[in-house]
Order: structure tokens, then sequence, then C-alpha cells
């Protein structure tokens, strides 16, 4: 998380994996502070991954997926008063993706590559609230309430297989409000998309989160979510799923995929608020998930499903990924395959 100098941050990943391989490197120095100056940003991404694509759980394609990601962004503050800050960026994104089909019965290949020019502007109000027990157990979070808005627009000329010029625009909102002494409630909103000839991948997500917390000897916290997600004319290799991992977790992966989901959730998570020989603090939790997807492509048209569940978080304070959970959740609804069986799962941090 620190890299040569205060506030700087670095990353490396080499992957070499049966599905493909894949390396990453970036450096940069984001803001730190409101007051913060200047951020910028320099990345490489590199991947060669073979991807199966989804219809009702099962694979219906394998695509073997190249692509080259290469970023250079600085920003710079313009504007400062004691509680906001404006800030605007450059910067050049060089972008490549070769889709070639492995098995399935699509057999065209595709080919997108774009060099964009970008220039993006942010404003950001100070509302920062501290906040333990909400996701990464003991450990305090900061929360921004302030209201957050961020905005980009590139521009890529016909290049390399890109037969026309073509834009990208970017954006994103966040506000929160106090609902109480002990709750608060987050909202955010982004919408991104690619434009010339045609729109293309266009993508709208809405997510709320309200937080309650309980006056109590063990710690409890209640989080409700709901998360809107809609997609149109999406690339190829871009799916919207409703499964275990995207927060429906009674459904294995990849098990719902549709252009339109809303999903629910409601949390109660409890801790035992003390660590158990220095390593590690035990805590449970019962859960509610609940998700309505909309797919054209299904005879149905929309069709919803809901899991109810329990499970132990274990937190760990000295790690980075702090929460480790293992839930079982009971679908109340059958599955693609017409099954209604218990689902065990576990992972690193919360469900959402």
């Amino acid at each position: 998380p620190a890299f040569l100098r205060p506030y700087w941050q670095a990353d490396f990943a080499w992957f070499d994996n049966s599905d493909g391989t894949e390396r990453r490197l970036s450096l940069g120095k984001p803001f730190a502070s409101i007051d913060s100056p200047w951020s910028f940003e320099l990345g490489a991404e590199e991947v060669d991954l073979e991807q199966s694509l989804y219809s009702s759980g099962v694979p219906i394609e394998r695509l073997r997926h190249d692509r080259l990601r290469v970023i250079a962004q600085a920003s710079r503050r313009i504007g400062l008063s004691e509680f906001s800050a404006h800030r605007v960026s450059a910067g050049i994104s060089l972008e490549s993706d070769t889709l070639d089909p492995l098995e399935g019965l699509n057999v065209t290949s595709e080919d997108r590559e774009f060099r964009y020019l970008t220039t993006g502007y942010e404003y950001i109000r100070n509302g920062y609230i501290k906040r333990n027990y909400v996701n990464r157990d003991s450990r305090y979070e900061d929360f921004n309430l302030g209201l957050h808005l961020k905005a980009d627009i590139g521009w890529s000329p016909a290049a390399g297989n890109s037969e026309a010029a073509s834009g990208r625009v970017r954006i994103a909102a966040s506000r929160g409000w106090t609902t109480g002494e002990r709750s608060f409630l987050l909202s955010n909103a982004s919408y991104g998309t690619r434009f010339g000839d045609t729109t293309r991948n266009a993508l709208l997500d809405l997510d709320t989160r309200w937080i309650h917390q309980f006056a109590t000897r063990l710690p409890q916290t209640f989080v409700v979510r709901g998360n809107y997600r809609r997609g149109w004319e999406l690339d190829r290799n871009v799916q919207l799923f409703a499964d275990g991992e995207s927060g429906l977790r009674g459904y294995r992966l990849h098990a719902f995929d549709g252009d339109e989901i809303l999903m629910l959730n409601a949390e109660h998570r409890i801790s035992w608020g003390r660590e158990i020989a220095h390593l590690f603090t035990p805590g449970a939790a019962m859960f509610v998930d609940s998700a309505r997807v909309s797919n054209p492509q299904d005879l149905g048209g929309s069709f919803q499903r809901t899991d109810i569940g329990v499970g132990l978080r274990f937190a760990i304070g000295r790690s980075s990924h702090n929460l480790f959970r293992f839930d079982l959740a009971f679908p109340l609804d059958p599955d693609p395959w017409g099954q209604r069986s218990p689902l065990y799962s576990f992972s690193a941090g919360h469900a959402f």
C-alpha cells in the first residue's frame, strides 16, 4: 500500500493458471485527502484468458480473450474550500481486445482497439464519518456522506482494427445521509458507454445501502442493500449475473444471466467483539437475498429467486483481507436445473 514515498502506491501481479495468464503493473499517487494538490496513475495490464459465456447456468460458448490496457493519467486540484474540492484530469488510454471462438455456435472473431485521449472533472465534498463493525469488524472505516461527482470523456480516432472514430463517457455520483444516531444511508450511481456510429456496452449501476448499528453488549449491525444493474448492447464477453458471487448466495456461480437485474439483500451481523488468542474475532450472520432477473432470451421474460441463510464470520485484524465468511444458504425457488439444494460457500469479505 505504500511505495517509494508516503501516499504512493504500487501493484504488481503475475498469474499463470490453467485458463490463461495475466500480468499487471501499476504505479500511482492517489488523492490522500481533500486538500491533496495532485495525483497520477501509470498502469499496464496484459491478459490471455479462456472465457466461458453462460445461459441459464450452462456454458454455451468458450472464447480466447486477449486484452491489453495501458493508461497514463494525471489530475490536478483547481479549487479548494474548507469542505470541498474541484479537480480536473487528462490522460491517455490504449485498449485492445481480441475475441476468438474456441467452442460454441458463434464462430466469429471480434477485435476492438481504441486509443483514447481523456479529460475529466471531479467534485468532492467532505462529509466523512468513522465507523467500525460495518464491513471490517473492529477496524474503523471512513464513509463519505458528502456529495461526490466524477465524470470523464474520451475520444479515440480510427486506428488499427477500429473502422471509425468513437467516444467513451463515464459518470458516477455518490451521496450519504445520517438517518439517526446509529444509522446512515449510502447511495452510488454510475453509467458508462461507448458512442460513435452506434451506442455500445452501456451499463447503468445503482446501489443503495442502509446501515444500522445496535447499542448492545455484543456489536451488532443490520445492513440492507438494493442494487440495480441494466445493460444495453453489451460487448460479447460482458455478462450480468445473479448468483453466489453477486449476492444471491443460495445459487451457484453463473446461475442466472440477464440484461436487467434487481438485487435485494438484508443481513444481520453479530461480532463477538473480542479477539481469541490475539488471532481472530468470531461472529455470525443471518441473511435474506432476493433477485429479479430480466432476460429477453428467456421464454419467461422475468423471474425472481430468493434464499435465506446463516453464516459464520472470522475477522483477522492484522490481515489486509481481514474477514473470512462461511455461509449456508437455502434457496426458496428452484435453480436452472429445477433443484433446491442448500449451498455452502466461503470467501474473503462480506457478500455485499
